[in-house]
């Protein structure tokens, strides 16, 4: 139709010009499309990245168990070291009841969940965690630390420090042997060669030895057996060959070692409950110079030091310093050898001293052969 104002549209004209702008344009179909547009697209992702993942070997995952039911039972699940990599883990099974343990020297192998032994010089952490090394002090640890020194304000920390009497009286016994064993060496030594008198020294083992085979009833074994007899020969045979042969000598070394042997006895049969090895030779120290101060007078020794020949030599007291001072170390250096050394290696080792010093005695013996 035509009009004064223009053309018009016809009503079914204007209706579907109407539907054609509202499905061309609406935001709510738009948003809609695009939804199903992006799951379509994560959809075939997820095969394609599905289709590229290889199945899963057994050095990629490992077993847990799950938490203990009300039941007391729990289920073994496979666990990959990396989520996403692999595919195609092992079905979820039961496992073995909440209390079930593994005997000693046998781990559980969660494969088929089984206790199977441990190989030789290893074990089984089983629930455990080993902490190898770490920065920071690891959850559920604590440092303690001790401070070792004494307070000497405070005797009451003294008195848990100090030696008691009663282990001091004990003790005295094999002060006084001791005491034996300096004096009859030093008698010995006036009179004997070094190497002589060390190989006669070491005889002493002997006694020992026997105390315990015979007296203590305890198997020896068959190195002690080859040390005894080694040690007894060498000594035996010493009076035979010895071309300077002297009686006093040789009596006073016998006395010598009759004295170590007592010692080593009297020292392994006693049991101290708190004396240290330092704190025995600090009481046989100061013992032996409290009992040889007062027996110089009665034994003659004190006036016979006069006559020593070499009393006013100064190298003969700077010796006898450096003698002391040599002995208080080695003393303490075969203290911490004991204490930081198997009883095996340190057998070992003072067996191999003696044996040094028996080969010692005998090139001494043939020099003294050879030049008479």
């Amino acid at each position: 139709m035509a009009g004064a104002g223009g053309l018009h549209p016809s009503p079914a004209d204007a209706v579907g010009s109407s539907r054609s702008f509202s499905s061309s344009s609406s935001p709510l179909w738009t948003g809609r499309r695009y939804l199903s547009l992006v799951l379509v697209l994560f959809w075939a992702g997820a095969v394609t990245l599905r289709e590229n993942l290889h199945a899963c070997k057994e050095s990629e995952y490992h077993y847990e168990y799950t938490a203990c039911n009300s039941l007391g039972s729990r289920w073994r699940v496979a666990v990959p070291h990396t989520p996403g990599l692999c595919t195609g883990l092992p079905d979820p099974i039961k496992g073995t009841e909440c209390s079930f343990s593994c005997t000693a020297r046998t781990f559980l192998d969660m494969k088929d969940q089984s206790c199977k032994p441990c190989s030789e010089g290893t074990y089984s952490l089983g629930t455990g965690i080993r902490f190898d090394e770490w920065d920071e002090l690891p959850h559920g640890f604590a440092s303690v630390a001790t401070n070792l020194e004494i307070d000497y304000s405070s005797t009451e920390s003294l008195g848990n420090c100090t030696m008691s009497t009663s282990e001091v009286l004990s003790w005295l016994p094999a002060s006084a042997l001791f005491v034996g064993i300096i004096y009859s060496g030093s008698r010995a030594l006036s009179r004997l060669p070094i190497p002589i008198f060390l190989t006669l020294h070491n005889a002493a083992e002997v006694i020992t030895y026997g105390t315990e085979t015979f007296v203590q009833k305890e198997q020896i074994s068959a190195i002690k057996i080859c040390r005894m007899l080694t040690l007894l020969v060498a000594a035996g045979c010493l009076p035979l060959y010895d071309p300077q042969f002297d009686t006093d000598g040789y009596f006073w070394a016998f006395m010598h070692v009759l004295s170590v042997g007592a010692y080593k006895v009297y020292h392994k049969s006693w049991k101290p409950s708190s004396l240290s090895i330092s704190e025995q030779q600090y009481i046989n120290y100061a013992f032996s110079v409290v009992m040889l101060a007062f027996a110089s007078h009665p034994t003659g020794d004190l006036f016979s030091a006069l006559e020593f020949p070499f009393l006013y030599f100064y190298r003969f007291h700077s010796s006898c310093f450096a003698s002391g001072v040599l002995g208080f170390f080695l003393t303490f250096h075969t203290i911490k050898l004991k204490n930081n050394t198997s009883t095996g290696q340190y057998a070992a080792w003072s067996f191999l001293a003696k044996r040094l010093g028996s080969e010692s005695v005998m090139n001494e013996i043939s020099g003294k052969v050879t030049m008479a």
